[in-house]
């Protein structure tokens, strides 16, 4: 053929071509539509890239009016937009909320404090401590616009405050830490058998300073009461000087009471102002006093305190095929978002910070994705979630992967883990778990795979709980924890302790291994601990530097079956049926029902290597226990991941490098452990 005939021919192919790309551009573009945002823009703006809107609101109604079956993309331009009431998504699909190529977009629901002065009241100065006189500033929350001050204790509408970002301490006593309590000073007993409190929140103070909260009107009291894997918050009622005694509300919200050298914090106290960074809400005056820390500027915009008082920022029912990207969400006194009756949703690289509360509630939902976020300095935990059904093993669908949580649990630090989950299959890989006084992970279900993660510097003061935490339900199956990272999990208290993982009151079925423990167990917990369960397996991990391999409190037959029978539990097995043909089926351990109740404490430890443990276990007594090593050695943690030694135990490899973040926009700004 002539090269000219080839030419025509090939030019023709290129222009249909160029037609049909252009053909297809136009059909993408008139499914889509884009609004944008801007701190600078105008909410009665069309909402284009050249004349933005002001407010996300304003945008999300606009692509609420968009037809069903178009694609709608809102932008958010760089900079800071201020919160005052939910966003509503209810309802949307096919939406995404979006940052702008190299920004980082702010829904905020702190303001700045702004009209300091030096403290001159004589009655506040004549409460200050000595040292502190001169040092400490006065702002009026009123003035700032803050009609409603808000909580300074509780689980709803509660404040904090910031100073370039970084969470201060509301004024305390003992400034880090916990003191200890002398005397219960009681005279009615708590009415069990297996505890011994007073019902009267009455007891002697050891150091001479809390004298001087006698005349703190607004003080309360955090303290472990009875058990040190239970506390909360009370108003103090006296204090009484000449008794040396602390006087609380009667009776106490769990029923234990109160106890002998219990551990206590005082809070909101004027009198302990002491060292920068500290602060103390007058809530009848609407005051805040502020022991400022270096570089304090009383004219600037330094101080931040949390406003957003709702219970979410967005609020996410019904929705479908939704997308939010790159967004940092920060500053409420309650929440984040809400997802109820979702499907298909994605958080990608998004921040949520600085939330009294939890940051995250899921509910009801499937296909739930969060890649790559950033959970950090939350009052309670990071998610709490439900989905899937545990009746007929429906997975929920739910992942978290390559995502930070970090310093959470800082008002509430119990049982507020970075992560519950209720339900039935979800996905946890290739995330980060640090800095929190009790758990990381709470997993109330089945079929929940928790894989390649890093856990922290975790159970750092609560007692008898694990990095991962887990108890009461037989029902629980399925369940894999596999080739994660555990580091430094040692609790101050040391009653029972802390540990990794922690399998209490008869959890069973669940598989461990190929995980690496270092430096984890204190008090009488090692690595890993069950309590009272069964069909556990444990399997090629290594210990090393930690308390023991593993620690086992076995239950009698006896007390297995009358718990496993017993009214409570009895309930949770109906929820399920249980053991259905599904559970039988999907569960062999669960296969030949008459031996359900059998075999208690039948647990299968094989292949572990645990070197340098301060105590060694050996043989535990009704647990399968094979090719376990116990060894001593002065050879550094990393020669002994090397696969060749591992083998030389029995010990297959363990992918120990991909343990951990695979990559997170966030990590260069989080001191990562």
């Amino acid at each position: 053929m002539p090269e000219t005939n080839l030419r025509i021919i090939f030019n023709t192919m290129k222009q249909t071509f160029l037609l049909f790309a252009a053909l297809v551009t136009l059909a993408f573009q008139a499914c889509t539509k884009t609004f944008y945002v801007s701190p600078d823009g105008n909410d009665a703006n069309p909402g284009s890239k050249g004349s933005p809107f002001l407010t996300l609101g304003q945008a999300v109604q606009a692509a609420a009016e968009i037809p069903d079956g178009k694609k709608v993309t809102v932008v958010l331009k760089d900079g800071e937009y201020l919160l005052t009431e939910t966003v509503s998504l209810n309802g949307l699909k096919n939406l995404s909320i979006v940052a702008e190529k190299d920004a980082s977009p702010v829904l905020a629901g702190d303001i700045s404090l702004s009209g300091w002065e030096k403290a001159s009241d004589a009655a506040v100065l004549a409460r200050l401590p000595e040292s502190s006189k001169n040092k400490v500033w006065c702002a009026s929350l009123e003035k700032a616009g803050i009609a409603d001050v808000g909580e300074l204790i509780g689980e709803v509408n509660r404040i904090d405050l910031y100073f370039n970002g970084s969470r201060q301490t509301l004024a305390r006593w003992p400034n880090e830490g916990n003191a200890f309590a002398g005397k219960v000073i009681g005279h009615t007993p708590t009415k069990n058998d297996h505890w011994h409190g007073f019902n009267e929140g009455v007891f002697e103070y050891l150091e001479d300073n809390v004298s001087k909260w006698a005349d703190e009107p607004d003080a309360y009291a955090h303290g472990y009461w009875f058990w040190d894997w239970r506390e909360n918050y009370k108003r103090i009622v006296s204090v009484d000087t000449k008794t040396r005694t602390i006087h609380l509300p009667e009776g106490d919200d769990d029923g234990y009471g109160y106890k002998d050298n219990l551990r206590y914090f005082g809070v909101n106290l004027l009198c302990e102002l002491d060292v920068a960074g500290e602060y103390y809400i007058d809530p009848a005056k609407k005051l805040v006093y502020y022991y400022a820390p270096d570089g304090f500027d009383p004219k600037g915009t330094q101080v931040t305190y949390s406003a957003f008082s709702p219970a979410y920022m967005l609020e996410m029912e019904g929705c479908e095929d939704v997308i939010l990207s790159g967004i940092t969400l920060r500053g409420g006194r309650n929440g984040a978002v809400s997802v109820k009756g979702g499907k298909n949703v994605l958080f990608k690289d998004c921040r949520f910070a600085q939330f009294a509360n939890d940051a995250m509630f899921i509910s009801d939902s499937k296909d739930l994705h969060i890649e790559g976020c950033l959970f950090q300095e939350l009052g309670h935990g990071g998610i709490e979630a439900h989905g899937g059904d545990r009746k007929t093993l429906e997975p929920s669908g739910f992942v978290v992967e390559n995502t930070i949580f970090t310093d959470f649990s800082l008002y509430k630090p119990t049982y507020e883990p970075a992560i519950i989950f209720y339900g039935c299959g979800m996905e946890l890989r290739y995330n980060h778990f640090q800095n929190c006084a009790s758990s990381a992970l709470r997993l109330e279900g089945n079929d929940i795979l928790v894989e390649k993660n890093r856990f922290v510097h975790l159970v750092t003061e609560s007692d008898d709980q694990g990095a991962i935490d887990v108890y009461w339900n037989f029902t629980y199956r399925g369940n894999v924890v596999r080739w994660n990272w555990w580091e430094d999990i040692v609790s101050e208290a040391e009653d029972s302790g802390a540990a990794g993982i922690r399998l209490d009151d008869i959890i069973s079925g669940y598989k461990m291994y190929g995980n690496v423990f270092n430096n984890c167990g204190a008090g009488i917990f090692g690595a890993i601990q069950i309590h009272g369960g069964k069909d556990n397996i444990v399997e090629d991990n290594l210990m090393y530097g930690c308390n023991s391999m593993i620690h086992a409190s076995r239950w009698g037959q006896k007390r297995f079956e009358v718990d496993l029978y017993g009214e409570e539990m009895m309930a949770k097995l109906k929820e399920v049926d249980f053991p259905s043909e599904l559970y039988k089926s999907r569960y062999p351990e669960l296969a030949d029902e008459k031996e359900i109740p059998l075999h208690a404490n039948r647990n299968f430890v094989r292949n572990n290597l645990a070197v340098n443990s301060k105590s060694k276990v050996g043989q535990i007594e009704d647990y399968v226990m094979e090719n376990n090593s116990e060894i001593d050695s002065d050879k550094p943690l990393e020669y002994f991941l090397d696969s060749e030694v591992l083998d030389g135990y029995g010990i297959k490899p363990l992918p120990w490098k991909e343990m951990g973040l695979k990559d997170n926009k966030y990590k260069d700004i989080v001191n990562l452990r």
